[in-house]
């Protein structure tokens, strides 16, 4: 789960806010830990229409909740998805994420994902 917020820019670009509620597989430990963070995502919708096709990236951080050391984890990712606009103020579509994430003295781990996005319009 993850609320947004985003606001369209011009020329089919748009920048959004997320705050990502995850549940993460640690598999050097093999332990799941709930994680929560903030989000800045950059798109660009290849057509608005009907049919919205994007691709951009996002940039953001995630605390993950009940390690004992190294919590805190910047990344960064590319995001591609399509909206289909179902009436003149709801959307709903798939978005495919990849996120490398890093921290001082850590490895850099990645994630990878999907979500069901619903939007609606003001």
């Amino acid at each position: 789960m993850a609320p947004e917020y985003g606001i369209y820019i011009e020329n089919g670009f748009e920048m959004g806010l997320q705050i990502p509620l995850l549940v993460l597989f640690d598999t050097s430990t093999s332990r799941q830990y709930f994680t929560t963070g903030l989000s800045l995502h950059f798109r660009y919708l290849f057509s608005e229409e009907y049919l919205r096709p994007y691709a951009g990236a996002q940039l953001g951080g995630i605390y993950i909740f009940g390690r004992d050391n190294r919590s805190l984890f910047f990344d960064i990712g590319p995001i591609v998805g399509i909206d289909f606009l179902v009436s003149d103020s709801w959307s709903i579509g798939p978005r495919l994420f990849c996120n490398f994430h890093w921290a001082l003295n850590e490895r850099v781990r990645y994630s990878v994902g999907g979500l069901l996005t619903v939007h609606t319009y003001f």
